[in-house]
């Protein structure tokens, strides 16, 4: 990936936006993103793209225009440029409205935007046209789910699961419904029978490790997403299962290998180039909310932090709960004493994720650290119930006890710890430490 150096040279060797005639009713393109710093192979599908809708716009039919300009909003879509890809489907759904794939994509894109009401609405003209399809029954359901509407949300993923009763994705989603209406035993069978399924999906393997955890089972929680993690380094499947969306993965030209070439040239120390590759990556894939983050994170430590604060607004503009950031601008931020905003973002988190426990000790710390011990020992001992395996929290809640003058309460906690963890060295110290201060006050 590159570092955009914008010299004058280079903004007066970049491509002019084209502004095209009108079309049938005052249809007009969107407009062309930049495209000077994208690969040359991507330069060139946008080009060819925006040159037959151009000319289809002159001289073909309404069907054939909806095509061309639909297929260009694809290609926005596939290197994540959401607004004029919304523009483009929307101009395909007015020519072609008889076309369920047009109505479709918009839908996911205004998804994509937060647009939850125009989402549904195109989802719906979607399923009218193409009642059969239970890859639109997903989204519906999705989308039901988001909204809190568990009842409507569970009818469509059942309708999902008839079209396909092999639909781990299907399956998946009642899992979540069941979870919302607090019944993890049934979301758990539906998950693990979603895995049989799809055993390599991310999103399944993570969901059953966060059931394991919200159940306190710990290590079959890490088995989970020590599968997540490894599935993740798999090669990545070509098509999915959704016939919509295959159009679009065949337009990607992956971003991966500035990702790769960043990753070595920090392995040598070579950070301004690790920085031009991840700005490369970005170029050709500006929702990759991995790269940016690893890039904000790099500005940062270089001292460059408004670049890297412009780099997380735009991850949080993307991706308004993306968790990592969160938790790194938490620890940042409160080690420079903006305090509020540092809690801001710990509790960020912790709604994205509420069985983060990485994010839930950050949160007791940070408690802790405010002098706000009441609160602190709170957090303390819900990171307890997340892994009671974790010699920390333990010892966190001590302390809070502590400084609350609860030292009876104390001493039950680090009693408890130490039955819970019996080889922990710094529980033991701790636990002669209680002894004494419990001797002090009986001689007080």
């Amino acid at each position: 990936m590159r570092f955009v150096s914008y010299t004058l040279l280079l903004l007066a060797s970049s491509l002019l936006i084209i502004a095209c005639d009108p079309g049938p009713a005052g249809l007009a393109l969107p407009s062309q993103p930049r495209l000077d710093l994208l690969d040359a192979p991507v330069r060139a599908q946008f080009e060819q793209a925006y040159s037959r809708a151009q000319k289809e716009m002159q001289t073909g039919s309404p069907a054939d225009i909806a095509v061309a300009i639909g297929e260009l909003g694809m290609l926005y879509h596939a290197y994540a440029y959401p607004e004029p890809a919304l523009q483009a489907y929307q101009s395909a759904r007015e020519l072609q409205d008889n076309e369920s794939r047009w109505h479709y994509l918009f839908g996911m894109v205004a998804i994509d935007l937060g647009m939850s009401g125009a989402a549904e609405s195109a989802m719906h003209a979607a399923y009218r046209l193409a009642p059969e399809s239970g890859v639109i029954a997903l989204r519906l359901g999705q989308i039901f789910l988001d909204r809190g509407l568990l009842q409507t949300a569970r009818d469509w993923f059942a309708i999902a699961l008839k079209d396909d009763r092999q639909s781990g994705q299907a399956l998946a989603g009642l899992a979540a419904v069941d979870l919302e209406n607090g019944d993890p035993e049934a979301a758990l069978a539906r998950l693990s029978r979603a895995r049989e399924l799809m055993p390599n999906e991310i999103s399944i393997l993570h969901a059953m490790g966060n059931v394991y955890r919200a159940r306190g089972q710990r290590k079959e929680a890490l088995r989970f997403f020590e599968e997540a993690r490894s599935s993740a380094m798999l090669p990545q499947k070509r098509f999915t299962d959704d016939p919509y969306m295959q159009g679009i993965l065949l337009m990607q030209r992956g971003h991966k290998r500035f990702d790769q070439l960043a990753a070595s040239a920090l392995g040598q120390g070579k950070t301004d180039e690790a920085i031009a590759h991840y700005r490369s990556a970005l170029d050709a894939q500006p929702s990759a909310l991995d790269v940016r983050h690893n890039l904000a994170l790099l500005l940062w430590r270089r001292d460059r932090k408004e670049a890297a604060r412009t780099e997380f607004e735009h991850i949080f503009s993307l991706s308004p709960a993306y968790a990592p950031s969160h938790m790194f601008l938490a620890f940042e931020l409160g080690m420079t004493g903006e305090l509020a905003a540092a809690e801001e973002h710990i509790m960020l988190a912790l709604e994205a994720d509420p069985y983060n426990l990485d994010a839930q000790l950050l949160l007791a710390d940070f408690l802790d650290f405010s002098e706000r011990s009441a609160e602190a020992l709170l957090a303390y001992e819900k990171a307890i119930r997340l892994d009671p395996d974790l010699e920390k929290a333990w010892i966190g809640a001590t302390y809070s006890l502590i400084r609350l003058n609860r030292h009876a309460d104390a001493d039950r906690m680090i009693s408890n710890g130490l039955m819970r963890l019996p080889a922990s060295e710094q529980l033991a110290v701790l636990h002669e430490q209680m002894r004494e201060l419990s001797n002090h006050d009986s001689n007080d």
